[in-house]
């Protein structure tokens, strides 16, 4: 179950272990819209210079400053 706070969320999304330089995570979509906003959730990740792609139900962050580029 998502935290129920937007706080809660976000200091659950920033301290959890995979989120460190260069790893990747997923959140479902409904949970970050429901407990904080699209909008709010995606501006919170670019002060980190954080990268986010919408997959199906999923935002696929990373945890790094870096460009992302399409592949396929």
């Amino acid at each position: 179950m998502p935290p129920s706070a937007p706080d809660q969320f976000f200091d659950s999304l920033f301290a959890s272990k995979p989120a460190r330089p260069r790893a990747v995570l997923c959140r479902k979509i409904q949970d970050a819209e429901r407990t904080v906003s699209r909008e709010k959730f995606l501006a919170d990740l670019k002060r980190p210079g954080w990268s986010a792609v919408e997959n199906a139900d999923q935002f696929v962050i990373t945890c790094n400053a870096h460009a992302m580029r399409g592949v396929l």
